[in-house]
């Protein structure tokens, strides 16, 4: 019945697994993950995809608002705030909610979203600085981190990554 039933594609956990290892990628190629990473990795799918947008129908889909949405959210942030996360709270979110018309609600969604991105940059420079192979799906980072959920503030501490760098100059 849908034109894109006819249409031979990779499964969605072989198009996932690559898109995880692209975000992967990405977030270890910058030392510290920001809102602008954040923005500009949102906007790099936005490209890649656009021509999906220009479907009949297809730009007006939830999934399609939300994104417009969120990337409003963003572009509506100084660049002091896409530098630091730390200073989104209070009068800056009033403001860029009333800026963008969405609630305060979904600017602190997007917050959140960019803390558990954040989270997750720290457990794969983590994996990285430790020598360890990086998860190969979102699914499978997801699992690790919950195991590690009562340890995560001593992984991630300045003291325990440059402790970890020294071991492995020292080849331990």
């Amino acid at each position: 019945d849908n034109i894109f039933d006819a249409i031979p594609q990779k499964t969605d956990t072989q198009a996932m697994a690559k898109a995880f290892g692209e975000m992967a990628s990405k977030m270890l190629s910058t030392k510290r993950w920001t809102m602008g990473n954040f923005r500009q990795q949102m906007k790099d799918e936005m490209a890649k995809n656009s021509w999906r947008m220009m479907l009949p129908g297809m730009g007006s889909t939830p999934q399609v608002m939300e994104f417009k949405n969120q990337m409003s959210i963003l572009d509506a942030m100084t660049d002091e705030e896409l530098d630091d996360a730390s200073l989104l709270e209070g009068l800056r979110v009033r403001r860029i909610s009333k800026q963008t018309g969405r609630p305060e609600k979904d600017v602190n969604e997007l917050i959140r979203s960019f803390k558990r991105l954040e989270m997750m940059h720290k457990y794969l420079h983590y994996r990285h600085i430790a020598g360890l192979p990086p998860p190969t799906s979102m699914e499978e980072t997801q699992r690790q981190m919950l195991e590690l959920r009562g340890y995560r503030d001593a992984l991630f501490s300045d003291r325990v990554i440059a402790d970890m760098k020294r071991r492995q100059r020292r080849g331990w």
